[in-house]
């Protein structure tokens, strides 16, 4: 299930309503912002793609997907340092962030090592993403999007839901032009099955949320998404309008 970890741990430290609400209205315009350039970008180049990704990928394509990889590294760490570093102490001595790194390193090692277990089946189950032509174009578009919201703002968001919104927007534009290997109902329902276990995460981390902290409610998180969510979305588009 990709589940957000940036909801299920920062709503439980949030010190009051209104930022829980920026990093949810924040979160939502991210997967609707990443589903529409997903779909616009990849409908665009489906055909082309089709047309000249056939065969074996030159090994330039390597070397590309070892930069893309390596900037949305970067790139996604800036958004999600922060659901390691609500843990830390404000100030730290050497061996304490020294053994910090340590666990941090090991951890992720046998995530790679397993190669990413079975939370990996949201992306292999998706047309095409192996082709490493394919997943460079995947890493560009998503490093592009969160570099843009690191931009736009420090609050926090969930980089999971800019995935899926990624991933579901690239299968439909695939599917529209014929190029993937689903059809466009069971791209849908791809996208659908994705976005319902990330709102199962949203629900329990509200939960706990709630749980723990008393100056939140329901009423007073959602009441600051509309406005949050309008201003990121035309944000966005003044920004990339001619």
């Amino acid at each position: 299930m990709p589940v957000s970890t940036t909801f299920i741990l920062l709503t439980s430290f949030a010190i009051g309503p209104a930022a829980v609400g920026k990093v949810l209205a924040k979160s939502l315009s991210g997967y609707i912002l990443s589903f529409f350039l997903g779909l616009g970008f990849f409908t665009l180049v489906a055909k082309a793609s089709k047309k000249y990704f056939t065969g074996k990928a030159k090994f330039g394509w390597t070397i590309a997907q070892w930069i893309t990889s390596g900037t949305l590294w970067s790139v996604w760490l800036t958004q999600d340092a922060a659901n390691i570093a609500v843990y830390l102490n404000r100030s730290m001595d050497g061996f304490s962030f020294t053994a910090f790194l340590l666990i941090i390193f090991i951890g992720l090692g046998l995530l790679l090592y397993y190669k990413g277990g079975r939370i990996q089946k949201i992306v292999t189950e998706k047309s095409v993403v192996t082709d490493v032509r394919f997943a460079t174009l995947i890493d560009f578009i998503y490093c592009i999007i969160l570099f843009y919201f690191k931009l736009h703002s420090k609050v926090p968001m969930s980089t999971t839901w800019v995935f899926i919104g990624l991933l579901a927007g690239r299968e439909l534009g695939m599917a529209l032009m014929r190029t993937g290997d689903n059809s466009i109902s069971k791209s849908l329902k791809l996208g659908f099955k994705d976005m319902s276990f990330a709102l199962i995460g949203l629900i329990i981390s509200i939960a706990i949320a709630i749980g723990v902290n008393d100056q939140l409610t329901v009423t007073s998180m959602f009441t600051t998404i509309p406005q949050e969510f309008a201003d990121g979305v035309i944000k966005f588009f003044s920004k990339i309008s001619f």
